[in-house]
């Protein structure tokens, strides 16, 4: 029978929180194929802690959605989160592979990087990225997390969220300034969103990085949500206020093209 042993430290509550971390890891690795349902005794031994600490973590686990009752009420399995996580996995994956393409044209249209974001709960994550040939261009980090009031493609992906939702995001995340042009005041941030939603495109200026410029685009699925935004960043010395629209129309045209592969009804 394998085991999956959990080291027991108890030095500080920052060890205690990795340790806790590593107990439900363990509990979830008890699972598999060919042994999908497992009761209580049974995780217990294999993870080689009491059975009444056992019993709390599976608990703590069944509420939050990472273990579900077997039909017999005695065992656990997985539960239905990890479904949603995998879609979200299999979404990202294949919007990453479909906007490839239209990234590499999109960077050799506007010699410029090309950006492909999505959201990530609270966060915005930049997904994929094609690289200007420029020899002087912004370095964006594929999965990096970024705050959603800062920047033109994440603001994109905060425009169209529900109001609700944009009001707890200002609330428990805040509008923390990052650079000069950061917007830090709820209601012109508020004001923004709905003009972006209103133009269909976001646009920044040092909102997030020093000298950088962004033009971003919505992406639509086939049930007309926004889905990612498309976008090109760069120096603020090539992204200037008189050629917005140009790159505008260029972003617009790209992100139109990814929405209707997507499945959205041309308009």
């Amino acid at each position: 029978m394998k085991r999956y042993p959990v080291m027991q430290n108890n030095i500080s509550s920052s060890v205690s929180q990795v340790q806790t971390i590593d107990r439900v890891y363990a509990i979830l690795n008890c699972f598999s194929r060919r042994e999908p349902y497992l009761g209580l005794t049974e995780i217990s031994t294999r993870i080689e802690l009491p059975k009444s600490t056992t019993h709390r973590l599976v608990s703590s686990m069944e509420h939050h959605g990472f273990l579900v009752r077997a039909p017999d009420g005695r065992r656990y399995a997985l539960g239905y989160q990890f479904l949603r996580w995998a879609s979200i996995v299999e979404t990202s994956l294949d919007l990453r592979e479909q906007a490839r393409p239209l990234l590499e044209k999109l960077s050799n249209q506007s010699d410029e990087t090309a950006v492909l974001t999505v959201r990530d709960g609270d966060w915005a994550v930049c997904l994929d990225k094609v690289d200007s040939s420029r020899p002087v261009r912004l370095e964006m980090t594929v999965g990096k997390r970024i705050n959603l009031h800062a920047g033109s493609s994440a603001k994109m992906l905060m425009a169209y969220l529900e109001p609700e939702e944009i009001e707890r995001i200002i609330r428990e995340i805040g509008l923390p300034k990052l650079e000069e042009n950061t917007i830090t005041d709820p209601q012109r941030l508020r004001e923004e969103l709905a003009h972006i939603r209103a133009v269909g495109y976001a646009i920044s200026f040092e909102e997030r990085d020093p000298e950088a410029a962004g033009v971003t685009a919505p992406v639509f699925n086939s049930h007309h949500k926004v889905v990612a935004a498309l976008g090109i960043v760069g120096p603020i010395s090539r992204i200037t206020p008189d050629r917005i629209p140009e790159f505008v129309k260029l972003v617009t045209q790209f992100a139109q093209q990814f929405s209707i592969q997507l499945g959205m009804e041309p308009t």
